[in-house]
């Protein structure tokens, strides 16, 4: 039954694998040794292999301090749970977005919330800092089946490598895992917005004969690209 949990995956693992599954988490039997090892390893290189919907994360920043890099004015913690951030936005209070340069320093976001470059003015005006991030802290009701089913293959891995030692199998399955993970990866990408085409002018170059046709005014004093 969707979800399954930790448990539940670990046991389809183990029956695919011919072995025994297991009642309870932590009994202490070899079974679950392997298992939640490779849950864990799986775990940790799933969840930063791509910015997964269903693990992001939006939070209002509250100021830390000012950082030790002079360029920067203000430091804000990151969210306990970050794994890593996508995106900084900085909210002025006349309700307009303000342009921030960020880096992450010491475990912190450090940037200038005034929204002004360095050095900072006296006094200023601070901004509201969002980060959106990937988040370790979702539980496995919230993964895709498809990010499940990567999961799936990359546990029984690690149960024919560290259970049964069937070396090949354990590689071939990990493979396999890799292949479940683009899978999800292009799954989760089509719930996003679409991205701007860019046009490049230098393979237009190479597309187009020349001389190239009259282009809008502006562009360059010739109202040509080139």
């Amino acid at each position: 039954m969707w979800p399954i949990d930790q448990l539940g995956v670990i046991n389809q693992a183990l029956i695919l694998s011919g072995n025994e599954p297991r009642s309870a988490v932590n009994d202490g039997s070899d079974e679950w040794t392997v298992g939640s090892a490779a849950w864990d390893a799986a775990i940790e290189a799933l969840f930063e292999e791509h910015d997964w919907g269903f693990l992001t994360n939006v939070q209002v920043l509250q100021r830390a301090g000012t950082p030790s890099d002079p360029w920067y004015a203000d430091a804000y913690a990151l969210p306990p749970d970050c794994m890593h951030v996508i995106w900084v936005r900085l909210a002025m209070s006349n309700g307009n977005d303000a342009p921030v340069q960020y880096q992450i320093l010491n475990n912190q976001i450090i940037l200038n919330a005034a929204g002004f470059g360095p050095p900072a003015p006296p006094n200023p005006t601070r901004g509201t800092v969002t980060v959106k991030y990937v988040s370790n802290g979702n539980g496995p009701e919230t993964f895709t089946p498809l990010f499940m089913k990567a999961l799936r293959f990359f546990v029984m891995s690690g149960i024919y490598r560290g259970l049964n030692e069937d070396f090949a199998e354990a590689n071939a399955l990990y493979q396999q895992g890799v292949a479940a993970t683009a899978q999800a990866r292009s799954r989760s990408d089509q719930q996003q917005p679409k991205r701007r085409f860019f046009n490049s002018r230098m393979r237009m170059t190479r597309r187009v004969r020349h001389p190239w046709g009259v282009s809008p005014l502006g562009w360059t004093d010739t109202g040509r690209p080139n």
